[in-house]
């Protein structure tokens, strides 16, 4: 739902773009900035992942890493039937059988002799290790480059 949102406030702040292009004025309007965009979209996404993180002492990382992938593949589905995005062959059929390749391999590598006990303290000592804050540190730089390069 967060993607699909995103994506309605794409197409109104394209349609906002073209419309002031065709009065013939400089004025852009960023997508940053519309509010559909941010707390809908970007807060459904927000929202799904603290319940991801919320649920981690319970469920199996593996469960938890398919079903995201599945949520990949459904979106992409959604995109093409609800909001007529095109399937381009060359990129997303790469992209989409990476996704199930990783999803069978994470599956068929899962630990199924040993049951791993998570308790509080130890999801703690996990979300509170030096590796957990550098892999933080790498996904907000990404994330502003991707972005920064988006402008």
């Amino acid at each position: 739902m967060g993607f699909t949102q995103m994506k309605l406030a794409q197409h109104e702040v394209d349609q906002k773009n073209m419309t002031e292009k065709d009065n013939n004025s400089s004025k852009t309007h960023s997508i940053f900035c519309s509010p559909r965009w941010f707390f809908l979209g970007f807060g459904c996404i927000l929202i799904g992942a603290i319940g991801h993180l919320a649920v981690l002492p319970f469920a199996d990382v593996t469960l938890l890493t398919t079903i995201c992938a599945f949520g990949i593949l459904f979106t992409t589905g959604l995109s093409i039937c609800m909001l007529g995005e095109v399937f381009v062959w060359r990129y997303d059929l790469v992209a989409t059988l990476l996704v199930i390749v990783g999803s069978v391999s994470t599956i068929v590598q899962m630990n199924t002799k040993v049951d791993l006990v998570y308790d509080r303290v130890r999801v703690e000592s996990i979300i509170y290790s030096q590796r957990c804050a550098w892999l933080m540190v790498m996904t907000l730089v990404l994330t502003v480059v991707s972005i920064w390069q988006g402008w």
